[in-house]
């Protein structure tokens, strides 16, 4: 089995089962007012831009409420948002961007485009490959461990890739994303991006 139809094979599943859980997040987020769904542009393979969707967590016009060095100037996550987050129930829709051939199911996670051009060239091993919903980053700390090591990880799961690997980090994914473990809201000064 190759790559390909794991991701289509999995990402198929998933959607009919979770179908109900995707209609009642939808309704969540809609009942917090805003639009339902948020694009985010980042950069998928060989650091070309791809639109990813996610079920919007933060507030309205959230990028109105940073300073000139980025830094939010309140608090942008909406109380359905932080309650999604935790549960990594807002990168749910991204199964649609597997089907369609621009993300994986288990790959280095896609970064934000002015990130992947700063990045150090040893870590360009990582955008070899699409980017994924889950990574092994993500089940070794998520965000509670620096952008260093995330990448380091990210390099490793590209040198190491086997469908037992991606079958691994997905049942890892499964532990993690129901004991909401390993994900903060706040952002932690050593976790600056590169």
């Amino acid at each position: 089995m190759t790559k390909r139809v794991f991701d289509i094979v999995v990402a198929s599943l998933l959607l009919i089962l979770l179908a109900p859980l995707l209609i009642v997040v939808a309704v969540l987020v809609r009942t917090d007012g805003g639009p339902i769904f948020f694009r985010a542009v980042r950069a998928g393979r060989d650091k070309k831009p791809i639109s990813i969707p996610k079920f919007r967590s933060m507030i309205v016009d959230a990028d109105a409420f940073l300073d000139s060095a980025g830094r939010p100037t309140k608090n942008r996550i909406t109380r359905v948002g932080r309650f999604l987050r935790r549960f990594s129930l807002d990168e749910l829709p991204q199964l649609f961007s597997v089907m369609v051939g621009t993300m994986s199911i288990v790959g280095p996670r896609p970064i934000q485009i002015s990130d992947a051009e700063e990045i150090d060239v040893q870590f360009d091993p990582r955008f070899a490959v699409r980017p994924g919903i889950t990574g092994l980053a993500q089940v070794s700390g998520r965000n509670e461990i620096t952008w260093t090591k995330r990448f380091e990880l990210d390099c490793q799961y590209v040198r190491e890739w086997s469908l037992w690997l991606d079958l691994r980090i997905l049942l890892q994914t499964t532990t993690v994303v129901l004991c909401g473990t390993g994900m903060s809201m706040d952002r932690n000064p050593d976790q600056a991006r590169p």
